[in-house]
């Protein structure tokens, strides 16, 4: 049985393996699925999908997939990325929906779902409702979906120039947490010619340094003086 109470303003989110795991990530698929055919009366809906770097999200990720192909939805996967790279891919490829598999700033134990229609228009509030609505009574329809993968990181950087102007190069300390950024932004903000300093840039779902929330104010002091980043710092600094 699926909890309503994952199913919050903005997205669907809650711990693993307890409310959020690949049986309820499924038929979220599915039902999302199924709400994008029947909001544009097309069969064959095309849907992006990207993760973060939790350490079930590539599970969950390939549930949500599996939901999404039971209904006949086309899926492209562009695998770990950002959330903000999801919603430039959605938009950029001319897709009918994209889906994130992401718990955002929350704590390792959780994972989740964001999913926006087209022109990455968030989906929220009555509209995630609906879709725990559609999962009780299980009103899915059927259909055969396609799978591929894409990698739109490159027209993500090509976006990024083509819209920012940095008047000289900047020195910069990105702290990204262990999280799903680190591979991308310190090399986005490299290539418009800025000095980078990066801490936690690894992945580590299991977030062995501080938790992913820029809020909360134990995480935000210097290295070296209240978690165990400062062999990391050295080593960013030193390449």
């Amino acid at each position: 049985m699926i909890e309503p109470n994952i199913f919050r303003a903005y997205d669907i989110r809650g711990t693993v393996p307890e409310q959020m795991n690949p049986e309820t990530v499924r038929a979220i698929g599915k039902a999302f699925g199924t709400w994008i055919k029947r909001r544009y009366k097309i069969s064959n809906p095309r849907i992006c999908v990207g993760r973060d770097g939790r350490i079930h999200s590539t599970e969950l990720k390939d549930a949500l997939i599996q939901g999404l192909m039971s209904v006949g939805c086309h899926v492209t996967d562009i695998d770990l990325s950002p959330t903000p790279l999801l919603y430039f891919s959605s938009t950029f490829g001319n897709f009918d929906g994209g889906c994130a598999i992401t718990a955002s700033h929350n704590p390792k134990e959780y994972n989740g779902v964001k999913c926006v229609e087209r022109h990455a228009h968030n989906v929220f509030g009555d509209d995630l409702k609906t879709l725990y609505q559609m999962i009780e009574r299980s009103d899915f329809e059927d259909g055969e979906g396609k799978f591929v993968t894409a990698n739109f990181l490159d027209d993500y950087l090509k976006k990024l120039h083509s819209i920012l102007n940095f008047q000289k190069p900047l020195k910069i300390v990105l702290d990204t947490a262990n999280g799903v950024s680190g591979p991308f932004y310190p090399g986005i903000f490299k290539s418009f010619g800025h000095k980078v300093i990066t801490i936690n840039e690894e992945v580590d779902g299991t977030f062995p340094n501080h938790e992913p929330d820029p809020i909360v104010e134990k995480i935000l002091v210097l290295p070296g003086e209240g978690f165990s980043s400062r062999h990391s710092v050295q080593q960013s600094m030193v390449r």
